[in-house]
C-alpha cells in the first residue's frame, strides 16, 4: 500500500482558463459537466466499494482523476491514483473505504466553489 495521502483542499480555475483560452462561456460548460457527471461517477465508485468491486474501483478512480486538476485540485488526483494502487493490490476494502469516505467533505467544498464560481461567471 502506498503512504497515505495528507488531505488538503486546493482550488483554482488556472488550467481551465488556459485551456478555454479564457473563454467563460466554455468553462461554465466544463463547470455543469463537471456538477453533473462526477456525483454519478461517485456513485459508481461507492458501490463498486460496497461490492468489494476491485476491478472497477480501478476503472473508476482511474476514469475521474485527471478531471479535478482541470479545477486545480491536486489532492484529489492524487488520493484516486492511491486509490488505483489500493484496487489493483486488492488491499482491505475497509482501508479503500475510509480513503474514499474521508474524501468527500472535501468533495462537498469543491462542488461549492465551482458553483460559485460558475455564478460569478454567469453575473459577469
Amino acid at each position: 500500500m502506498q503512504n497515505s495521502i495528507k488531505p488538503q483542499f486546493t482550488f483554482n480555475l488556472d488550467y481551465l482558463t488556459t485551456i478555454s483560452d479564457n473563454d467563460t462561456s466554455f468553462m461554465v460548460d466544463l463547470m455543469d459537466l463537471f456538477l453533473t457527471q462526477t456525483p454519478l461517477e461517485i456513485n459508481l465508485i461507492l458501490e463498486a466499494i460496497k461490492t468489494k468491486d476491485y476491478i472497477n474501483i480501478y476503472k473508476y478512480c482511474h476514469k475521474i482523476k485527471p478531471t479535478f486538476l482541470m479545477f486545480g485540485f491536486t489532492y484529489a488526483n492524487k488520493l484516486f491514483i492511491d486509490l488505483e494502487f489500493d484496487a489493483k493490490q486488492q488491499i482491505d476494502i475497509l482501508c479503500i473505504k475510509e480513503k474514499f469516505i474521508a474524501f468527500l467533505p472535501f468533495l462537498d467544498k469543491l462542488y461549492i466553489e465551482i458553483q460559485n464560481s460558475k455564478a460569478s461567471f454567469l453575473r459577469g
